[in-house]
């Protein structure tokens, strides 16, 4: 399919997903193609009129250059690329890159980086061609500009570029919208998986009804915390089935209370990313008369780096690093539980716990906050963590993922020995676990088959973001 853009009201994250997850193209409809153009010659007769003022990046250097008048020569260089693409690394996923894409035009649309219809729709002719590689890592630069000096390399040599529209490739925050909706989009699709893991871990430790009671939401305060006790109700309801009346371990008492921490971190990054995809901007940045009153200005600032995608992007690794450790405890609890998993073998499925504390701890190293850097150099003096915080969440949502299939793979194994069904609800994903490991009624190795399990939990999670419903609203969290 084909997704056709009027206007900067058509860049949102459903739309982000569909492009970057389902692969569809865009296209622009006249109308946006003449607001551009017209934005365009806006932008030409405003720059002929201030041609004696210092304007960044078109008569005047980039950087530290920004002192420096340039000469005619110079100019011409400027318009043949910017040469920025020095990091190298392990590559970014497609679907990154085509996220890229997208919020870099979200810019050409809405008038802010002034540039032509032609290159607009250069770049999202892009979209069907086979893309560069753009590495995910070494991008400790001040913005973006060495991810986007990738990402576009090829493009001087593919049409002839106007004043600033090789600043406008590789400035402003695209890689920050793109980077933030894609966090939020996993983390949405991996909350499904990861409640299904919690739940029957729960069936298997007989956890009392109470401990998830509807009572307890409106005692807590928190909407997110209401909606996380009752999914819980939802995966564990079975009247006939009699549980535990004694009261359970702090792990499992606190499990929706963590559990509505993720939900609110992951509608936090959904928030971001709305902004973050219609906001990508561009240094120097254009601001057409018809936007407010007064003149039209071209405007130095800091477009470049987007702080609240960080933010929103440490605080999903955050919080999922948190229920990697939650899981852990309830590895613990289903080991330690002579009722769960009565007659454990230690050296079968015992020592998972031993593979699950290093998942466990890895998520602890990566949690850590992505603050501001020391200085750097000259007017780059601040670099930004962007990237360093989204391979930190990547990473965190492995070792999830790791973890549930460890303790997906328990919990299975306690109601296998203990000869007792699971609810309705939870049957499914019973039945996907043993399709991956079986039940276990002599030692063997199970290692392969617990990183099988995991891999499935990852295509569950996958299958999930290419669908519409991975896609929810903060109101909906």
């Amino acid at each position: 399919m084909t997704i056709i853009i009027n206007s900067g009201i058509d860049f949102d994250l459903e739309t982000y997903r569909r492009l970057a997850w389902g692969g569809e193209d865009l296209e622009f409809t006249p109308q946006c193609l003449r607001q551009i153009k017209a934005w365009r010659e806006e932008f030409l007769e405003t720059m002929a009129a201030h041609q004696g003022e210092p304007i960044y990046g078109v008569n005047v250097g980039a950087g530290d250059g920004s002192f420096n008048r340039l000469d005619a020569n110079t100019e011409t260089s400027y318009l043949n690329g910017l040469n920025s693409a020095t990091s190298f690394g392990r590559p970014l996923p497609e679907r990154v890159v085509r996220g890229m894409i997208f919020a870099r035009l979200a810019s050409f649309v809405d008038g802010s980086s002034a540039v032509t219809p032609a290159l607009t729709q250069h770049i999202a002719e892009m979209l069907r061609k086979p893309l560069p590689e753009v590495p995910a890592e070494g991008t400790g630069g001040s913005g973006e500009i060495l991810p986007l000096g990738h990402l576009f390399h090829a493009v001087p040599s593919e049409l002839s570029l106007g004043p600033k529209e090789s600043m406008s490739l590789i400035n402003g925050a695209p890689c920050a919208g793109a980077l933030v909706s894609d966090t939020a989009i996993r983390a949405r699709a991996l909350v499904s998986v990861l409640e299904l893991s919690f739940a029957l871990a729960c069936d298997a430790l007989n956890v009392p009804d109470g401990h998830f009671d509807q009572s307890l939401g409106s005692t807590w305060g928190f909407p997110a915390e209401a909606s996380a006790l009752r999914r819980m109700r939802e995966l564990l309801c079975n009247p006939s089935k009699k549980r535990n009346n004694h009261q359970a371990r702090v792990s499992v008492r606190i499990l929706p209370r963590v559990l509505a921490a993720a939900y609110e971190a992951v509608a936090a990054a959904e928030s971001a990313a709305a902004s973050a995809i219609r906001g990508p901007g561009d240094n120097p940045i254009f601001v057409s008369a018809s936007r407010e009153e007064g003149p039209a200005r071209i405007i130095s600032n800091g477009s470049f780096h987007n702080h609240s995608a960080i933010i929103a992007i440490d605080g999903v690794g955050r919080a999922l690093a948190d229920l990697t450790q939650l899981s852990q405890h309830f590895i613990h609890a289903l080991y330690q539980d002579k009722t769960a998993m009565p007659d454990q073998d230690n050296l079968a499925l015992g020592a998972a716990y031993m593979a699950a504390a290093d998942w466990s701890e890895e998520a602890r190293l990566h949690a850590a906050p992505s603050i501001l850097s020391f200085a750097a150099v000259g007017q780059n003096d601040v670099t930004n963590p962007l990237f360093a915080a989204w391979r930190s969440a990547n990473r965190i949502e492995e070792c999830l993922l790791a973890q549930m299939a460890i303790l997906s793979t328990m919990a299975s194994q306690s109601l296998h020995a203990t000869h007792r069904q699971t609810t309705r609800s939870l049957a499914g994903y019973l039945t996907l676990v043993r399709e991956t490991v079986q039940p276990i009624d002599a030692r063997r190795d199970i290692g392969f088959e617990i990183g099988h399990l995991m891999k499935r939990l990852r295509e569950e999670q996958e299958a999930t973001c290419t669908s519409a419903s991975s896609i929810k609203t903060p109101a909906d969290a």
